[in-house]
């Protein structure tokens, strides 16, 4: 098939787009006036569409070819010594080889559809201007005819909803607990075929870890008259891998063995290619800070610091003052220290005594973590002190409103006429460290919060997340 594309000239491709944008029905051939280079040959030329292409029926490698139209070139006076064809495809300028018998290749007809329309497998009208250039002597002159390509793409069967069956949820099939989840549930499920889906590993009445034994159930499966056989698994039973080419026939169970340490599993769905990702996650979603500083060395009060992704890169606030660890769990079971770092920012050291695993902090205060414990980087921000932000204050998005700090509570608290509209929270009077979304689940970066009613307010918040899993503040109408 290769051959076809060596014989014709691309430089032809580089003149003009068409100059004609309208497209109109498909069953009628279009034709162009002969071009005015060309008078001494009068030129004719209209193209047919093709019938519908059923994307199912084709083979897509990358050069197998699909017919799309059927050209008609004339001329009187003489024969053009060579003539050369393209298509424009949909929504764009841009030309894609075409034979002379009307073909072009199925990964660019794909390509339009899916940049036009999208993944979905159903039937799509595709505008499209057919562009022949007729080579008279040293003359070439360009003609265009418009028509619709209908095509349907091919696709799996995707369902809109997958279920993890297996240890986790006791083999049950009636139990749908365990749901992948979609991006974008508005999205359409072609154009974001991915799922995905985190579990605790499971273990036994000893809290001992166990084995994680799975398959992929869809949501057919439990209404099926065979349940097991409608589940969608690996051609080998135990599949270990962390990668797999899902089937749905004859499906086996995969599985994660205890001995890789995972204390949960991420799984990813990839619909549109029918395989399944698993990666053990090994990290905690949160670790603890206990030390000198308030909590005096009590993991079960110490401030909590976060990784929703649970890659191991965590982030917080913590009041230090001398040293501290950090620990995986509200006990003493597990921790990071001095040696799993290899350096410390400003006013940060490893304890100076070597067989003291602390971590030493210089300078006391309220400090903003992130640290990633699986490349040894530590970084910390002192807060200088933490303020109001926003058309709600007095000082409008320009200027903050300072917050009044209180050691021994470590909160921050401010009294004052509000105005109603939006306001936020931020540190050291600059962006690199906000807080917003609500008053009662401060985030970091979230959005913009609300003062409904102006008045007079006092509030109030702690930073640190020593219960709980939320930084909330009070906001009380005085």
């Amino acid at each position: 098939m290769k051959a076809i594309y060596s014989s014709l000239a691309m430089a032809a491709l580089a003149f003009a787009a068409c100059d004609d944008d309208s497209f109109n029905d498909w069953s009628v051939p279009q034709a162009n006036p002969d071009s005015t280079e060309d008078q001494r040959v009068a030129v004719t030329f209209a193209a047919k569409a093709a019938p519908a292409v059923d994307f199912a029926n084709l083979d897509e490698d990358v050069d197998t070819l699909v017919t799309v139209f059927a050209p008609e070139l004339t001329s009187k006076g003489a024969d053009a010594d060579t003539v050369e064809y393209a298509v424009i495809l949909g929504n764009t300028e841009d030309e894609v080889t075409a034979t002379p018998e009307g073909q072009v290749r199925t990964a660019d007809l794909r390509a339009a559809i899916e940049r036009d329309f999208g993944k979905a497998p159903t039937e799509r009208t595709v505008s499209a201007t057919i562009v022949a250039y007729s080579h008279f002597g040293s003359v070439v002159s360009r003609h265009t005819a418009d028509l619709n390509i209908v095509a349907t793409l091919s696709a799996p069967v995707i369902e809109k909803e997958y279920y993890l069956y297996g240890t986790a949820q006791g083999w049950s099939k009636v139990d749908k607990s365990l749901k992948f989840t979609r991006a974008d549930e508005s999205v359409n499920i072609y154009d974001d075929p991915i799922f995905t889906l985190t579990i605790t590993a499971s273990v036994d009445t000893a809290d001992k870890r166990i084995d994680e034994w799975f398959k992929i159930a869809p949501l057919s499966a439990f209404t099926a008259d065979d349940f097991d056989a409608a589940c969608l698994g690996s051609t080998t039973d135990g599949d270990k891998s962390l990668k797999v080419n899902l089937v749905n026939k004859d499906a086996k169970a995969m599985c994660q063995p205890a001995t890789d340490g995972a204390l949960r599993y991420r799984f990813t769905l990839d619909m549109m290619n029918y395989t399944l990702t698993v990666e053990p996650i090994s990290f905690t979603e949160w670790i603890y800070v206990p030390g000198n500083g308030q909590n005096n060395w009590k993991p079960e009060t110490a401030p909590a610091l976060h990784s929703p992704a649970m890659d191991g890169v965590y982030k917080g606030f913590a009041y230090l003052d001398g040293e501290f660890k950090f620990t995986k769990e509200r006990n003493w079971n597990a921790e990071y220290n001095k040696t799993n770092f290899a350096e410390f920012p400003e006013n940060f050291a490893g304890a100076a005594a070597a067989d003291n695993s602390n971590i030493a902090c210089s300078k006391a205060g309220v400090y903003f973590l992130e640290i990633d414990v699986a490349n040894g980087v530590f970084k910390a921000t002192l807060i200088e002190g933490f303020g109001l932000i926003g058309p709600a204050q007095a000082g409008g998005w320009d200027a903050d409103t300072d917050m009044t700090f209180d050691v021994a509570k470590c909160t921050y608290s401010w009294t004052g006429d509000l105005n109603a509209g939006e306001i936020k929270i931020r540190a050291n009077d600059a962006w690199d460290i906000s807080l917003g979304n609500s008053f009662d689940d401060l985030s970091y970066t979230g959005g913009n919060m609300m003062i409904e009613e102006a008045g007079n307010y006092t509030i109030t918040f702690s930073p640190l997340i020593t219960s709980g899993t939320k930084i909330t503040a009070k906001v009380t109408k005085n």
